[in-house]
């Protein structure tokens, strides 16, 4: 299944600037010309980067080898979760297998929206070996300041 990533930041207001170059510790003019260096733009999306792999459940990136090895290490990695806890949480990787997660949202939209975004701050608890870093491609271009190309 194939999911792209656009990143696009939007930094409209001249106090946000402010702000996250103060965090970013970027010193510069707020000047038009001043503004766009590759060296300010890789800082300022390698910032968001890490924002959204921060938020990203690491149910999403796990690799399943077998349902066997799924179900022992949702138990082993996360022993404060309970039977039902550790199934829900299969079962929404398994759903994962199948569709993606817009839309797995999509198919649960009949449901109370609450219980959707319980599900997903439950996801975002567990905890789970990670065998590869699916952003390390997209992190690894914004470094070179080159786009990544995708290949068939």
């Amino acid at each position: 299944m194939l999911e792209i990533l656009r990143m696009e930041v939007r930094l409209n207001k001249r106090d946000k600037m402010k702000q996250l170059f103060k965090k970013l510790n970027v010193k510069t003019n707020l000047t038009f010309k001043s503004l766009f260096k590759p060296s300010i733009s890789k800082k300022v999306l390698l910032h968001y980067l890490d924002e959204i792999e921060n938020k990203r459940p690491a149910l999403l990136d796990y690799q399943v080898t077998s349902d066997k090895g799924l179900l022992s290490d949702l138990v082993f990695y996360n022993p404060d979760l309970g039977p039902k806890q550790v199934l829900q949480m299969y079962g929404l990787k398994k759903a994962l297998g199948v569709v993606n997660l817009r839309e797995l949202r999509t198919l649960f939209g009949a449901y109370s929206d609450r219980s959707w975004y319980r599900l997903i701050a439950d996801a975002n608890k567990i905890r789970l070996p990670l065998v590869n870093d699916s952003f390390k491609p997209i992190r690894d271009c914004v470094l070179k300041f080159k786009p990544l190309k995708l290949v068939d």
